[in-house]
């Protein structure tokens, strides 16, 4: 007769385990950069669209004398963006677009564009430190705005 020996083909709980814990640390290795990296996309999104939106801001004021805060009055095609909210001049000639804070990390900042002076600035309040490191990133040396309250301004290249 032959001898039948049992043969285990399942997995051990100690096997489980190291692969639940590799897959758990691959995970928190990746999830920062996925942060990091979809922060920098929504950003270069709304400098894209900022840019753009300043270029027939300009086109509409050389016709018209005046800028507009309609969108629609604008010859440009643009997307609804998911991710920031824009909000075009009024009193100020800036363009600005803010972001959602659970989309972008934990400080509050903007990028504007000043139509007058045709600059690009990423701007974050003095006191925020997270802000400022985003805008660090992105711009040059911070000016101080001429808004209210004190912020950095960093001029976007």
């Amino acid at each position: 007769m032959k001898n039948i020996q049992k043969q285990n083909k399942g997995f051990t709980l100690i096997e489980l385990l190291v692969v639940v814990l590799i897959i758990g640390i691959l995970a928190a290795i990746a999830l920062p950069q996925y942060k990091k990296v979809m922060r920098k996309a929504i950003i270069t999104e709304a400098i894209t669209q900022i840019r753009a939106i300043a270029t027939a801001e300009q086109d509409y004021y050389l016709v018209h004398g005046q800028w507009t805060s309609e969108l629609d009055k604008l010859n440009i095609e643009r997307s609804q963006p998911k991710h920031f909210y824009l909000a075009l001049p009024t009193s100020e000639q800036h363009i600005y677009a803010g972001f959602n804070r659970a989309e972008v990390g934990k400080g509050k900042f903007y990028i504007a564009y000043d139509l007058e002076k045709l600059i690009l600035y990423c701007t974050a309040y003095k006191s925020d430190e997270e802000g400022n490191k985003v805008c660090q990133e992105y711009g040059t040396t911070p000016i101080n705005c001429r808004w209210n309250p004190p912020e950095n301004c960093y001029p976007i290249k």
